[in-house]
């Protein structure tokens, strides 16, 4: 009984590591109540914007972009308090629902929890900024 007990132990310690998956958590970062307004409508700018917050853990996230985003081939980044890229990715947005959507995996564990910087950028156009929380 004790060398199967062994036996099993050894068998079950060997296969372990192998068919443990990170599992992703899903998440989802929704822009679009940090769309620009264009015009003059002063209730819109004082308006509180939502925080982005993301745990520190391995991610599926889907973004919902802003209004007016369309639809194609986007660079994301994360950027630290000093702007140096921690992690870059490119996504494919697509109309979804009526709504600008992408999916990114990603994986924040080793990152150090606190403000940092989520730069999304359509290939050719301008990089657009959101603070974001790790957690």
């Amino acid at each position: 009984i004790v060398v199967g007990a062994i036996i099993y132990t050894v068998a079950d310690r060997l296969k372990s590591p192998a068919q443990v998956a990170v599992l992703a958590t899903p998440a989802t970062l929704d822009l679009r109540p940090l769309s620009e307004y264009r015009g003059t409508d002063s209730g819109r700018a004082t308006e509180a914007k939502p925080a982005l917050i993301l745990p520190r853990k391995n991610l599926r996230l889907t973004l919902y972009f802003p209004v007016g985003a369309d639809e194609g081939q986007y660079t994301l980044q994360l950027l630290d308090g000093q702007l140096h890229t921690l992690l870059k990715q490119q996504l494919t947005a697509t109309l979804q629902n009526h709504v600008v959507t992408a999916g990114a995996d990603l994986d924040l564990r080793s990152f150090s929890p606190g403000a940092h910087t989520l730069a999304i950028q359509r290939i050719g156009d301008e990089w657009r900024l959101y603070s974001v929380l790790l957690q």
